[in-house]
């Protein structure tokens, strides 16, 4: 009897520690949906969050008819970008010039530039945009350093 009283009382203090992480981490959870951060890494540790993405990033893509697009793009707090890119050499250099808004995806360490035709997806990283392909993946091969554009101080 003394042992079926020890096993109850084990029982009970299991299924009370087990209900009281569980409480714990529904908890947390909810703190994170009520503070809108809900679709974030666990640890807090994004681009959007930790880093300061406002600002102008310039280089020279890689282009397949022409000697690289000079591209400018301009990253504003309110989720607006304006995007320029010099094509030279193609007859008269061309310039196309846009604005519009940018969206994070990918747990807030991507953008997406909503108004450009796709593939204009850029993973954010310490002072650089490294453009993606249309899949949201990273270039890889000889010329995957020339896909990064650098932040203007």
């Amino acid at each position: 009897m003394a042992q079926m009283k020890a096993t109850m009382v084990i029982y009970w203090v299991v299924l009370f520690m087990f209900s009281a992480c569980t409480q714990a981490e529904r908890a947390e959870k909810d703190s994170r949906t009520d503070s809108g951060f809900e679709n974030l890494d666990i640890d807090m540790h994004t681009s959007r969050i930790s880093l300061d993405y406002h600002g102008t990033y310039t280089g020279i893509l890689p282009c397949a008819d022409c000697e690289g697009i000079q591209t400018k793009i301009s990253l504003f707090e309110d989720g607006t970008y304006q995007l320029r890119q010099l094509y030279p050499g193609i007859g008269k250099d061309r310039i196309f010039e846009s604005d519009g808004k940018f969206d994070w995806i990918d747990s807030g360490s991507t953008i997406i530039l909503l108004s450009e035709e796709p593939p204009n997806i850029y993973r954010v990283g310490e002072n650089h945009l490294r453009k993606l392909d249309i899949e949201a993946r990273l270039i890889t091969g000889e010329l995957a350093d020339y896909y990064i554009l650098h932040k203007e101080n």
